[in-house]
């Protein structure tokens, strides 16, 4: 009896041998595969990720959304076409809201968002510096397309602010821990955009806003060009800037260039973008392609990384002009009563570039030519 028992023991010690280890192995790959932040998906990762899809299956559950939202669509039909030359570009009045932070550092988040918005209307205006890369090389891959400069002015809103936020005439459209979560109907008639951390995306945003208080979503480990505000910062491969181009372009009715699906026969719905299967990561060769026609993976509404995105399609932005002007005039009307009677935001050079017409503090003055920062 007693070797009999000895014998039960000696087997039960070595199934736990041979299963503690297995099990450590598992759990720590589990672990290291299963990031529980977006900084942990930057971090180790070349991912791009936008959640517009699943933030949309949630809204599309409400029956008056669906209606509303396939009005939209109706409306908006099959965009292309030339681009317009822009004489008056339309002013676009913008609130940033900082959600959650729990040490925030109001200048920096200022200078943060100045830069932000500075990026985001070159990327719009096809001014960034890197659209050479489509003029010098990749518009021969797509002939007959041209790259769209959008007739739209972004500019962070300086008075007449909503009651209660603390906001005088002259300060920024700027809110720290005011806001909870991506939605605030004291801010309605504003482009809203809420940095929040650890989303689980990159960003996210309705496809088609409303104005009503809604607006996009972006991480805060994903918001600004380069730079780092604490808790808010972006790295490479997402800093310059082009998160929140992404997402506004979502806002604006700009679907993913591959459609909804995955599949060649799925559409973006804008007949100057070849449709293609699915989405681009990293950094893709020229010339690639996936439904018989080159794929315009450097499209801003790919998932590619920041710097090998550069462009807008002139019929993606036709869309989005067409998409304003139809839908979001709430925001657009409110321009004449919060923007600055100088314009709104001030340029400031946190790009790195000062451009003619700009007047950074840092520039010292008025500069009509400048090169550099600090070049007065």
């Amino acid at each position: 009896m007693r070797n009999s028992r000895q014998l039960s023991l000696f087997f039960f010690f070595v199934l736990l041998l041979l299963r503690f280890p297995l099990t450590s192995q598992v759990n720590s790959t589990l672990q290291s595969t299963m990031p529980n932040s977006i900084d942990q998906q930057i971090a180790t990762a070349p991912a791009r990720s936008c959640g517009m899809d699943i933030h949309m299956d949630k809204l599309m559950k409400n029956v008056a959304f669906q209606a509303k939202f396939r009005e939209k669509l109706s409306r908006a039909g099959v965009s292309g076409g030339p681009r317009a030359v822009c004489s008056s570009p339309v002013k676009v009045p913008v609130a940033i809201h900082f959600v959650g932070l729990s040490s925030p550092n109001a200048s920096c988040l200022e200078t943060l968002s100045i830069g932000q918005i500075n990026a985001l209307n070159k990327d719009f205006q096809g001014t960034n510096t890197d659209i050479t890369l489509w003029s010098g090389s990749a518009a021969a891959y797509f002939p007959g397309v041209s790259n769209g400069e959008a007739c739209l002015q972004f500019e962070i809103a300086s008075r007449n602010h909503p009651s209660g936020t603390g906001l005088s005439d002259g300060d920024l459209a700027i809110t720290i821990n005011q806001v909870t979560g991506d939605f605030s109907s004291k801010w309605a008639n504003y482009l809203n955009i809420f940095v929040i951390k650890n989303t689980g995306y990159l960003g996210y945003s309705p496809l088609g806003g409303d104005g009503d208080g809604d607006g996009v979503v972006i991480d805060a480990a994903a918001f600004g060009v380069g730079g780092s505000c604490g808790e808010v910062y972006s790295t490479s491969p997402y800093n310059k800037g082009r998160t929140l181009t992404h997402e506004l372009g979502h806002y604006f009715l700009l679907d993913h260039i591959w459609g909804r699906g995955s599949s060649c026969t799925d559409s973006d719905n804008v007949s100057d973008t070849p449709n293609q299967d699915n989405e681009y990561y990293g950094c893709p060769s020229l010339g690639s392609s996936s439904c018989g026609s080159v794929d315009m993976h450097m499209s801003y509404m790919d998932y590619t990384n920041d710097a090998c995105m550069y462009m807008f399609s002139a019929g993606q932005v036709t869309r989005m002009e067409n998409y304003i002007a139809s839908s979001l005039s709430r925001i657009t009307n409110n321009a004449a009563n919060v923007l600055g009677t100088g314009g709104g935001t001030t340029p400031t050079c946190s790009d790195g570039v000062q451009n003619q017409g700009e007047t950074g503090i840092d520039c010292g003055g008025p500069c009509t030519a400048c090169a550099t920062c600090n070049d007065g």
